[in-house]
């Protein structure tokens, strides 16, 4: 059994000892320390409807956390959803070119950056993080590999039967920020 004090003061947002247990100290460096919402233009998660499916890769692709694995994308385990279903959809659940795609339900933190030029369709397991430019976007790709990185995504993970960081928990995330020429 692990003991350990956290003062009245040092109470942030929840009140659960998890979130607070010393595993969770982490230690950033010198660099300068932003959080993805000082790095980002925009922070928001894929469709949180019920997709209808296309047959036959008949429609516009549509990203799956199990499509993810390795910073690289399956495509041919990716599914496709109508062209009408994608035109309902929000702007918002499209990711664009270098937009980063972090799985925020299930498999936590599996990351991967997305290099086409062609929208794609992102289901409710990703956020979807575009970069302003105080960043490259691959430098915050192997930020999300470290275990600095996967130690901040397990203290503000939540949910009992399947784990999931809300948004606002994703935008606190802390990284260090070299120069340009440096990333």
């Amino acid at each position: 059994m692990q003991c350990f004090k956290t003062y009245k003061s040092n109470i942030q947002k929840r009140i659960d000892p998890y979130f607070y247990s010393p595993e969770h100290n982490i230690n950033l460096g010198s660099y300068n320390i932003l959080t993805f919402a000082d790095i980002c233009n925009v922070i928001t998660d894929g469709d949180h409807g019920n997709p209808q499916y296309a047959e036959n890769c008949d429609g516009i692709p549509y990203l799956r956390v199990v499509d993810v694995k390795n910073n690289l994308i399956n495509y041919k385990s990716m599914q496709y959803i109508t062209k009408e279903y994608s035109e309902r959809l929000y702007k918002s659940c499209f990711a664009h070119e270098n937009n980063l795609l972090i799985s925020i339900v299930g498999t936590l933190g599996e990351s991967v950056l997305y290099k086409d030029s062609t929208p794609l369709a992102i289901s409710r397991g990703f956020a979807i993080l575009e970069f302003n430019e105080k960043v490259i976007p691959e430098y915050v790709l192997a930020y999300t590999k470290t275990s600095i990185f996967n130690k901040q995504i397990q203290k503000n993970k939540v949910g009992s039967v399947q784990d999931g960081i809300y948004l606002q928990s994703l935008k606190e995330i802390k990284i260090p920020i070299p120069s340009l020429d440096e990333q």
